[in-house]
């Protein structure tokens, strides 16, 4: 539900600012000149929105009336003659409602806002929507007692962030969201609305419903005589439509029972079905049965051949294990017959060091003895056909002896036969 809750009037008439709570049905009573019109009117302002549709101050017991927008912004006073007014520079001017969607509890701000230009005599105005912000003086006011004017006031919200729409020569689209913020309000309200703010005297009943409740309709004969004959040709299209409603019924009948029919059918072809299924489930077990035997043996084959496999392999290592074996066998022989070779070449090699040592003792004692006897030969100053062969043979063996053996004559036997030459 949407409802009244709040108005407020900023320079409207004799309103400077002032806000006025609403709380459910409210009645609006006052003397003569208390302000109802004056309330009356903001409201038709707002909802109304074209100025031109506005009935100002039509609760009034004369027929006509003077009042208009800028008489209510400057604040008219007095009397036709005589009268004044509160407001004589330019200033600005503010209606606004604040409409409470008691479901979602949330508020919203409708009204409009004028400037006007004393020197001209001009105003200036735009209807404006607030979603979500309820009434408060500081929207209007940048500090006390100094309003903003309309470009102030949009730059404020603006600044705010807040949501809002201004409409700039845009009635429509205004009336149209109003339409919406009130819950989906027919067209015709805003023009009733006009009507039914009224309350002067009602001295004829009939004038008042029809000027005040009633909308205006002009009464066409020939219209009336079309819709006559379009009633009757509905009524003729009702009894056909009825016709072809027990046609179709009998055709739904028929319908019906063949669908009988093919449901048997289906039932039957149903079973027919299963029972080929059910064969061939069964046909399928069989062959599924056989394929787990015969996947048995073949599992049991499979382990058979790895077994043999496993056996094959022991065998292939015991082999290698015992060839290695083998061959460590004979090589160990072979060493052990180098070993003995070794063993008797070494002692032959003692043997022959020994000779060796015995043989170069006997060059020393023969060498020391060649040595005595050519000292002897010189002393018998012998021939040196004689003495030479032995110098020689005495050098090389002194040198052989000398040597442990290493400076050995390189032709012994030509030394003891060139000796044997000089002796004989």
């Amino acid at each position: 539900m949407r409802i009244l809750t709040k108005i407020k009037l900023i320079n409207w008439h004799f309103f400077t600012n002032e806000t006025i709570p609403i709380e459910g049905d409210t009645l609006i009573t006052g003397d003569n000149g208390a302000g109802k019109s004056t309330l009356i009117d903001a409201l038709q302002v707002v909802i109304i929105a074209n100025l031109k549709r506005v009935r100002f101050n039509s609760s009034a017991m004369e027929d006509r009336t003077t009042r208009d927008v800028r008489s209510y912004l400057r604040g008219k006073t007095g009397t036709e003659g005589k009268s004044g007014y509160l407001r004589n520079e330019d200033f600005s001017s503010y209606i606004v409602l604040e409409i409470t969607n008691t479901t979602e509890n949330k508020p919203y701000l409708i009204g409009v806002v004028f400037d006007y230009f004393n020197a001209t005599g001009a105003e200036e105005h735009v209807f404006f929507r607030i979603d979500a912000e309820p009434l408060h003086d500081d929207l209007f006011f940048k500090a006390p007692q100094e309003l903003r004017n309309r470009g102030e006031f949009f730059n404020y919200l603006k600044a705010r962030g807040l949501e809002y729409r201004q409409y700039r020569n845009d009635i429509d689209r205004y009336i149209y969201d109003l339409r919406q913020l009130f819950g989906g309000a027919k067209a015709s309200f805003f023009s009733l609305f006009t009507k039914g703010i009224s309350f002067t005297p009602i001295t004829n009943l009939r004038s008042f419903v029809y000027d005040y409740i009633l909308e205006e309709h002009i009464l066409d004969v020939e219209t009336m005589r079309e819709y006559f004959e379009k009633f009757c040709q509905v009524e003729l299209m009702i009894a056909e439509t009825k016709k072809e409603i027990a046609d179709l019924e009998k055709i739904e009948s028929q319908y019906q029972d063949v669908e009988k029919l093919q449901e048997t059918l289906i039932i039957n072809d149903y079973m027919v079905r299963r029972g080929a299924c059910e064969s061939k489930v069964q046909e399928l077990q069989l062959k599924e049965t056989a394929q787990k035997e015969t996947q048995q043996k073949q599992q049991e084959l499979s382990e058979w051949v790895e077994a043999a496999e496993g056996q094959k392999q022991k065998f292939e290592v015991t082999i290698e294990e015992l060839a290695a074996a083998m061959g460590e066998n004979a090589a160990k022989q072979q060493g052990e017959n180098l070993k003995r070779q070794l063993e008797h070449l070494r002692e032959k090699l003692d043997q022959l060091k020994d000779l060796e040592k015995n043989l170069v003792h006997q060059f020393k004692a023969e060498s020391k003895e060649v040595e005595g006897f050519r000292e002897v030969l010189q002393l018998l100053e012998a021939p040196l056909e004689l003495t030479r062969p032995l110098l020689e043979a005495n050098e090389g063996w002194s040198r052989a002896a000398a040597s442990s053996g290493e400076n050995f004559p390189a032709d012994p036997a030509a030394l003891a036969e060139a000796w044997s030459k000089a002796m004989h």
